[in-house]
């Protein structure tokens, strides 16, 4: 499995949200490598943004800096792959069949506008609501990978929507609870 075929796929869903889900319907390698590997990038970036920002517009310490980007990094790399696991599992109470391999495609890429977004907003704090705002766009993809690839019925789906987003916030605010005291990350209220 190499990176071009990632970034195909990628690129693919995100084309389409309603029909690029189809791709993983194909016999197409490893889909936990691939998962994988979106996790990764997507996490790695998260981090360079929140460095760059904490740097650049907050005129913080390199220190704090690189505290920022391992907590970006590993919050965002565990919340994904945490969520996979707990939506996967969930589709089987809704009466589906969700495989986690599938499931570690979906979360990142639905996940991937999230991601960026927030981390965005360090580099670009006025823009704050316009970034969150733009982020409820992977709710979008979200929804049509369910509808194609989950197995549970369509009517159905919007509750099975709605319990994993809830499931994803609980995970991303427990690990940030945790790895804000871990990276002594100071918090603004």
């Amino acid at each position: 499995m190499n990176n071009h075929m990632v970034f195909n796929i990628f690129s693919s869903i995100l084309k389409s949200p309603r029909t690029g889900w189809e791709v993983l319907d194909k016999p197409i390698g490893e889909s936990k490598s691939i998962g994988g590997r979106i996790i990764i990038l997507l996490s790695i970036i998260a981090g360079l943004l929140s460095l760059g920002g904490i740097v650049v517009h907050h005129n913080e310490s390199a220190n704090l800096a690189f505290r920022y980007f391992g907590f970006t990094s590993i919050k965002w790399m565990l919340s994904l792959y945490f969520a996979s696991y707990a939506i996967s599992k969930l589709s089987k109470g809704f009466k589906g069949n969700l495989p986690f391999d599938k499931t570690l495609v979906i979360v990142p890429v639905s996940a991937s506008f999230l991601v960026l977004f927030s981390s965005l907003t360090y580099l670009i704090a006025t823009a704050q609501v316009i970034l969150y705002f733009l982020s409820a766009v992977g709710v979008v993809y979200l929804y049509y990978a369910f509808v194609g690839l989950s197995g549970v019925p369509k009517e159905r789906v919007p509750g099975f929507l709605l319990i994993s987003l809830l499931i994803f916030a609980l995970i991303i605010f427990i690990l940030e609870m945790v790895l804000v005291i871990i990276f002594s990350i100071p918090v603004h209220l």
